[in-house]
């Protein structure tokens, strides 16, 4: 299936994918009517073909709609095109919850008290005020909870930090309970759930407040409450087990604290905080009585860190990594030129969010998979582990790994089965936090690679259908198979090594073997054969072009990869055959051994701006030949926007005949008097 990044969805140019949830996929898009980013959620057919999604869906959309509040995420448009069903939402500059808990526990550190309270305080003011219009998120989970820096705080005591809630009306629980045919994939929202919630009984907004005490729960102590993998475990544990009490876990933590997350959490909604606005009240009135002591030290001081101190440094871009080459076969592959660094300020359109690095931490908190309205951080590149084997490459093909926004990275296959995931001892390591520990298994059976999800948060996509865990699948040349925030794509395999004639004498120890297509048996014996057996070197190499769009002037980028056995030269030419371009040819010829690549950057302009119309599309053709004639072609477009657009060019005559107007009648009065 094409992906359908950089294609037009009703009104949205789509630019990237920055995520996928249990619902569906969510893009970074541009509104082209009102030049504005967003964040474009389009929901799987399976779930909103469903009854109860489509009632969820409508009442959602209309309310959440009219919500203007600083903990929830803006909704601009809802609607449906070519089948598929999407929702707009603002585009935040900001992080997931749910990665930034991975990533502390990882590391075993968590944030500052004071922080944790006033976000938690934000997200129960968020809720309140959706409860007060009749809204139920009913799905509440870190995953759902995005936070962003401010430039000032929104009071004089908080951090300059706010929480932001998404996906109001997204539930995928059904409301018969878990013993019921499930909506989506529930894996993510079975330990947040309340306890009415699994067993069918009627939810309210106290439901809420039970998940968002799981979530203060989690973000205090560093772990969930109860270890919850299936329905079965969420009923159990939900309904009758208690969790170990947070005073336990954290000695230091104030009771004061530890009895919000407590009542927060009781298990019938009579005995928890009755309304979102008070737990948010009792949240705030026990962030006024914390000590510096209580701040830093509920936790060993080590390990607790300064989340606003942090995404400030990632906003002045003090957070920056350089990217590590790739390691194939137990070689270090020729680095690959990354696109020019942009300004690391969050700018919407043009630069990217540095992820901020943590104390004591060796790589950045990384964002791409976030939910809506995020913004897509920069993604480590994939590592493949070293291999003690010096075996040549056995011909399985490569694979062309795909970050949005960085270099294509292409790996060479060698082996017949790989483990995908972010952990390091992974054959394929790809280090950002959409990704799972395990995540999925690549197996070459007859010739054919399958692919397998090994149960992974996010699920294992192959041209955009997700597989069912555990269950392999074919995997062609062709497809594009999506891992988190990652695209894979097979090139195919290898073609066999060749055999031609020599003058040399060779001796085969076989029972069989075949001379010319005739069999010859000779139990154990020696066996000579005049003749020679050598391998002719296969000339390849690939082609990779980015961006393929470009708005306006800009650089093309071509990258060339000797793929072959033998060293060899390319040439790179650009071709306008509009004659409406001015293209910068690159000069000379590239010398690459095998295995090596180069990129060559080239400035396209377009001849002439028009002053005023719609933008115009001006394709061109990009060209690598190498010594033996051997071409390979690619395509891109140079997109040639007006000095003025239509509209800006009837309001400017407009406001020209008013002046005129205007002019004529002050003429017309100094004549007359």
């Amino acid at each position: 299936m094409e992906t359908i990044v950089g294609r037009r969805l009703a009104q949205y140019k789509i630019e990237a994918v920055i995520g996928t949830g249990s619902v569906g996929v969510v893009y970074r898009v541009e509104d082209v009517n009102l030049r504005r980013p967003c964040a474009l959620k389009l929901l799987h057919p399976a779930i909103v073909r469903q009854p109860e999604m489509q009632r969820r869906l409508q009442h959602s959309v209309k309310g959440v709609s009219r919500l203007s509040h600083p903990a929830i995420v803006p909704l601009y448009d809802y609607g449906r095109k070519n089948g598929r069903a999407y929702i707009a939402s603002a585009f935040i500059p900001g992080i997931s919850l749910r990665h930034l808990l991975d990533v502390l526990t990882d590391r075993q550190q968590t944030l500052q008290l004071d922080e944790i309270l006033h976000l938690a305080a934000q997200i129960a003011e968020g809720l309140a005020y959706a409860h007060q219009r009749r809204l139920i998120h009913q799905d509440l989970h870190p995953g759902k909870l995005l936070i962003k820096r401010l430039d000032r705080p929104a009071r004089p005591d908080e951090p300059s930090l706010q929480a932001m809630l998404t996906d109001f009306g997204l539930s995928v629980v059904p409301p018969g309970g878990l013993q019921t045919t499930p909506l989506g994939d529930m894996s993510r929202s079975l330990p947040y759930l309340a306890p009415e919630q699994c067993v069918g009984d009627t939810v309210d907004g106290r439901t809420d407040i039970y998940s968002l005490g799981v979530i203060l729960y989690q973000m205090i102590a560093g772990q969930l409450p109860f270890p919850i993998k299936k329905p079965g475990d969420a009923i159990r544990y939900h309904m009758l087990e208690e969790p170990a009490p947070l005073r336990v876990l954290c000695p230091g933590l104030p009771p004061a604290v530890a009895d919000i997350a407590a009542q927060a959490m009781a298990k019938t909604p009579d005995g928890r905080f009755q309304t979102a606005a008070q737990m948010a009240a009792a949240l705030r009135q026990a962030a006024a009585r914390l000590t510096a002591a209580d701040v830093h030290l509920f936790a060993p001081q080590q390990t607790v860190i300064s989340l606003t101190d942090h995404m400030t440094e990632m906003g002045q871009g003090k957070a920056a990594k350089p990217e590590t080459p790739p390691v194939v076969n137990g070689r270090f592959r020729q680095s690959r030129p990354s696109p020019p660094a942009q300004t690391p300020v969050a700018q919407f359109r043009t630069s990217e969010v540095a992820a901020p690095i943590l104390p004591g931490r060796s790589s950045p908190i990384s964002a791409a998979r976030l939910n809506a309205g995020t913004v897509k951080m920069p993604l480590p590149a994939p590592r493949v582990n070293r291999e003690s084997s010096t075996a040549r490459v056995s011909g399985y093909g490569r694979i062309t790994i795909i970050q949005p926004g960085h270099t294509p990275h292409q790996l060479t296959l060698s082996r017949s089965r790989l483990i995908i995931g972010r952990r390091s001892a992974s054959d394929v390591a790809l280090s950002d936090l959409s990704v799972s520990r395990r995540h999925a298994e690549l197996r070459r059976r007859d010739g054919r690679w399958q692919v397998r999800d090994l149960g992974s948060s996010g699920g294992t996509l192959v041209d955009g259908r997700k597989l069912t865990p555990q269950q392999p699948a074919p995997w062609l040349p062709g497809q594009s198979l999506q891992i988190g925030a990652y695209t894979l794509q097979w090139a195919g395999a290898t073609p066999p090594t060749r055999l031609s004639a020599g003058g040399s004498q060779f001796s085969v120890f076989s029972n069989q073997f075949s001379v010319g297509g005739e069999q010859a048996s000779g139990g154990a014996e020696r066996v000579g054969c005049v003749g020679g057996a050598g391998q002719t070197a296969v000339s390849r190499f690939s082609l990779t072009v980015w961006p393929h769009r470009l708005p306006g002037a800009g650089i093309c980028h071509v990258l060339v990869q000797n793929e072959g056995d033998l060293p060899d030269e390319y040439t790179v030419l650009l071709r306008d055959e509009s004659g409406r371009l001015r293209i910068t040819q690159p000069h000379g010829r590239i010398y690459l051994e095998p295995g090596e690549s180069s990129t060559v950057r080239c400035l396209i302009r377009p001849r002439q701006r028009p002053f005023t119309g719609s933008v115009q599309q001006h394709p061109f053709i990009i060209e690598v030949r190498n010594r033996e004639g051997v071409v390979m072609r690619d395509t891109a477009v140079l997109q040639n926007r007006p000095v003025l657009s239509v509209g800006q060019f009837f309001t400017l005559l407009f406001v020209l005949f008013l002046f005129l107007l205007a002019l004529f009648a002050v003429l017309w009065l100094f004549w007359k008097y």
